[in-house]
């Protein structure tokens, strides 16, 4: 897993936030429906702890995660490489806005 550098401003922890959307996409799919009966709540938490057991058991027993698309992981080196740089463009915010819109 990448960590986000922290000292780049709290707008652009592109990892937690893609990480959060990616879930909340998949949970919804899961559920159904974007206001689930508790029922329908309860038996797609259950899924997913299934889920998420099957992949630490598959981890425990030394299995690589799928591969990622080349696209995604240049992109995520180019957002990575702009934030890096974040403390270079203090005064010059658009600019550094600019450069990360261009990454993505």
């Amino acid at each position: 897993l990448h960590h986000c550098s922290t000292t780049a401003p709290p707008l652009l922890h592109h990892c937690s936030t893609t990480g959060s959307i990616s879930w909340n996409k998949k949970f919804s799919g899961v559920v159904g429906h974007s206001n689930p009966t508790i029922w329908n709540f309860l038996a797609a938490v259950k899924m997913e702890q299934s889920s998420t057991d099957g992949k630490i058991t598959s981890y425990l027993v030394g299995q690589q995660p799928p591969r990622r698309k080349k696209a995604n992981v240049d992109k995520d080196a180019k957002i990575f490489a702009v934030v890096d740089r974040y403390d270079r463009y203090d005064d010059r915010l658009i600019e550094y806005l600019d450069l990360l819109m261009r990454a993505m």
